[in-house]
């Protein structure tokens, strides 16, 4: 009898999603089908990948580099400082956790589908809403125009400007996305290497780091998920 295969579902998105085409320019195409392999793991177990730094870069890295799985620890310590995962035990066990891993599971409704008149009722009523709170095209690029100015790295404008239109802020939003920039501006992760770590502009919008907190003061001095990752570079 044949093996059933499992499949994951990933969004439609994914190939132009900025985090993926950040990661091709950094580490190239492998590295994508590292990642992919690291959110079919996480699909699996309510978002961890299990293991030691060197186990996750032997058994998912090898997409990325046979011969050099120190090239896949680094692209692992590249995504914790981007903050698309964090070193979380699961258990007792050591592991990471894809933050937001929800988000690469996004799909579009079968066509066909059976729909819900109440269902639809309560959408058209969100989209009158959504339409009474959404400022006229000019008021969100204007406030783009505020945010790109604002922001350290100005990379991948077109992106980061369908992104603002995706979110469409009201003014108060606005006002406390150009706060948060402001205070990333002093985080450590921001500022090392001259910026390196800093997120293209369409990643921190669509990831919504706005809603970031603040690192700790013992956060500040030494990352506690940085110490064990930069041992095994």
């Amino acid at each position: 009898m044949p093996r059933k295969k499992n499949w994951f579902k990933v969004s439609h998105d994914f190939l132009t999603d900025p985090d993926t085409i950040e990661l091709i320019d950094t580490f190239g195409k492998g590295a994508v089908l590292m990642w992919l392999s690291m959110l079919s793991t996480a699909n699996r177990n309510d978002g961890f990948v299990r293991g030691t730094p060197p186990y996750i870069a032997r058994i998912h890295g090898v997409y990325l580099d046979r011969t050099h799985p120190k090239r896949a620890v680094k692209a692992l310590v590249y995504m914790a400082l981007k903050g698309w995962i964090r070193e979380q035990k699961d258990g007792n066990s050591p592991a990471y956790y894809v933050i937001n891993y929800s988000k690469y599971n996004n799909t579009t409704e079968q066509r066909g589908k059976f729909k819900n008149p109440k269902l639809s009722q309560t959408r058209q009523d969100k989209t009158r809403q959504d339409n009474i709170n959404t400022p006229p095209e000019n008021k969100l690029r204007d406030g783009f125009d505020i945010f790109w100015k604002g922001y350290p790295k100005k990379v991948g404008k077109e992106a980061a400007w369908k992104a603002w239109k995706k979110i469409k802020p009201d003014q108060a939003l606005q006002k406390a996305i150009r706060k948060s920039v402001d205070d990333h501006k002093s985080w450590p992760a921001w500022e090392k290497n001259s910026g390196e770590f800093i997120p293209h502009p369409a990643t921190y919008l669509n990831q919504g780091r706005w809603q970031d907190e603040a690192p700790s003061i013992v956060e500040t001095k030494s990352a506690p998920y940085m110490k064990p990752l930069k041992d095994q570079v």
